[in-house]
């Protein structure tokens, strides 16, 4: 159960919840001189994919449930995204 609740907020804290853009988005200019890390933080602050995968891994040390974690967020996204498209 664990897995689809972090999941729901990695998607949560990428993508829907606009308190935190601003501090995102904040944090990833301040890394715009180094190239790799700036890749690096604005893949993992705006995927939720990586969000969930890194968030899992580091939370229960657990590849395989990380890995799974990863799957359902994209799932979850991708259901958000046909929805969304589907009402535009």
């Amino acid at each position: 159960m664990e897995i689809i609740g972090i999941a729901i907020l990695s998607l949560m804290f990428t993508r829907t919840f606009k308190p935190v853009e601003k501090a995102k988005s904040w944090i990833v200019e301040r890394f715009r001189f180094l190239p790799f890390v700036y890749d690096a933080l604005n893949t993992l602050l705006f995927c939720p994919k990586c969000f969930g995968f890194w968030i899992y891994l580091v939370v229960y040390q657990d590849l395989i449930g990380a890995a799974l974690c990863s799957f359902i967020a994209y799932l979850i996204n991708h259901l958000v995204d046909r929805i969304e498209s589907y009402y535009d």
